[in-house]
This record gives C-alpha cells, sequence and structure tokens, in this order.
C-alpha cells in the first residue's frame, strides 16, 4: 500500500497510510479534535457572546494539560501528535487575539506566532517539538544557545 503524503517536507512528520488511522485515533489525538471543535465554537461565538466565548477557550486549554499527559502515559507520543498539539496552541491564542484586538493588530500576534512555529518546525522538524529542545539547530545556535 503506498504512503499517504506528508503533512510537511520534513520526514519525522510523514505518517505511512497503514499507520495514519491507528495515529488518528490515538487518545491525545481525539482529544486534540475535541479541543479543534471548541475553538472552532468560540470563534463563531466571536466577541459578541463572550462568555461563550472564553469558556470554549478555558475548555481548550484545560484539554491541552490533558492531552500530553495522556500521550506520555500511555506512551502514545507521536511526531504528528506533537504538531498537531501546537498547532492548536497556536490557533487557540489566535482566536484570544482575533477576538479581544480589533483590527489589524488583532491579526499581527497570530501571524507572527504562526510564522515562528513554521520557521521552527521547517528548521527542527518534530524533534523539537517532541523533545522541547531545538539544540543542534541552525536557528538556535545563531541566537547564542
Amino acid at each position: 500500500m503506498p504512503d499517504a503524503p506528508a503533512l510537511c517536507s520534513c520526514t519525522s512528520c510523514h505518517i505511512s497510510s497503514s499507520r495514519s488511522a491507528q495515529v488518528l485515533l490515538l487518545a491525545p489525538q481525539l482529544v486534540g479534535a475535541i479541543r479543534i471543535a471548541c475553538v472552532a465554537a468560540a470563534l463563531a461565538a466571536g466577541p459578541q457572546r463572550a462568555a461563550t466565548c472564553v469558556t470554549l477557550l478555558s475548555a481548550s486549554f484545560t484539554l491541552d494539560a490533558l492531552d500530553g499527559r495522556l500521550a506520555r502515559s500511555l506512551d502514545q507520543a507521536t511526531a504528528f501528535g506533537a504538531f498537531l498539539d501546537v498547532l492548536i496552541d497556536n490557533a487557540s491564542r489566535a482566536v484570544v487575539w482575533v477576538s479581544a484586538v480589533d483590527g489589524p493588530a488583532g491579526v499581527a500576534m497570530p501571524l507572527l506566532e504562526m510564522t515562528v512555529f513554521a520557521c521552527t518546525h521547517a528548521v527542527g522538524g518534530a524533534t523539537v517539538l517532541l523533545s522541547g529542545s531545538a539544540s543542534g539547530s541552525r536557528l538556535v545556535r545563531w541566537h547564542g544557545a
């Protein structure tokens, strides 16, 4: 069976088609799916329904603590899961910025954060996400770490 297309160009995020369904059904990814639903609903609620938006984002941030613990305790940590977790974190913060700050300023910070995420992932790949360390990457050495 041919491999599924990679999520990005780094080899550490590539999931073979035989493993892709298994990876998507791991407990941390299911928590991630719930977080995505919370973020999407919060965005739909917007600042017009601030209490609903805050409640949904709070649920997403609370579940954020759960997915990492589940991944480690169930030995289900994957490069895809690490990538997905950071992507959902960035999307959650983007909803906060867009809902709280009017105009271009509300969009500038999420764009900057997504750019940093893309650059960090391109330089260090999932190793940075899984280990929490980018030691050895050109980006970190350039900054003197």
